[in-house]
């Protein structure tokens, strides 16, 4: 799966100021702060997408074993997307960021 946007800066992802409110007192508008910036929320959204489709494949028999690689804050918001069924599934975690290793380099982490 490819992901540009994961590799995008922030002010890439979204050209919008944030809302502006008032205070509570009434003491003067200043703007509203995200809980959650630009490209957490990209982060988030693609690990749905990989859980979506891991959960499809383990749901019609695509392996018995996982193995999840993926950089260590992205391993985490990728494991809070998955079922119970498919975390059972998880053989072993290797949390480093391998993409821009060559295939060779990447099969000597599984072995």
């Amino acid at each position: 799966m490819v992901h540009p946007e994961g590799r995008a800066h922030g002010r890439e992802l979204s050209s919008d100021r944030p809302g502006r409110t008032f205070d509570s007192k009434g003491r003067g508008r200043h703007a509203k702060e995200a809980n959650v910036n630009v490209r957490q929320q990209e982060a988030i959204n693609f690990a749905k997408k990989i859980a979506e489709y891991v959960e499809s494949a383990r749901t019609h028999k695509g392996f018995d074993k996982l193995i999840l690689i993926a950089a260590p804050e992205f391993l985490g918001i990728l494991r809070k997307n998955l079922s119970a069924a498919t975390k059972q599934r998880i053989t072993r975690e290797i949390n480093k960021n391998i993409v821009q290793q060559d295939n060779e380099s990447i099969r000597k982490h599984l072995t």
